[in-house]
């Protein structure tokens, strides 16, 4: 690895950096794996192949010491503007037609 870049935002991860090798980069989210929601982990780690069209695609995911991770495709971004009239929500219109064509995965 040769740097790895914390994220600014996101609310539901103990960890969420972007890691990069010379390979590229990668997204990396994850909690202690004794943390109430890190069932959430492989919830998501199990949802992410469905919705593989309108969302970065999941790499790996894996307990490593005491840590759940993922690993996702990093894209270059931003958050979406959701004020009213911003040239924004039309492509979150779009993907959320998208998604909304997805069949849903069954869990138990």
């Amino acid at each position: 690895m040769l740097k790895a870049v914390p994220t600014g935002g996101g609310l539901n991860s103990g960890l969420a950096s972007v890691l990069h090798d010379a390979d590229g980069a990668v997204f990396v989210k994850g909690l202690p794996a004794d943390h109430a929601q890190a069932w959430t982990q492989g919830r998501e780690a199990a949802i992410a192949p469905h919705v593989a069209d309108v969302a970065p695609r999941m790499l790996w995911h894996v307990r490593a010491g005491d840590w759940d991770l993922i690993g996702y495709e990093h894209i270059d971004g931003r958050h979406a503007d959701y004020t009213p009239g911003s040239p924004d929500m039309s492509r979150v219109a779009e993907a959320l037609a998208l998604l909304g064509k997805t069949p849903a995965p069954t869990f138990r």
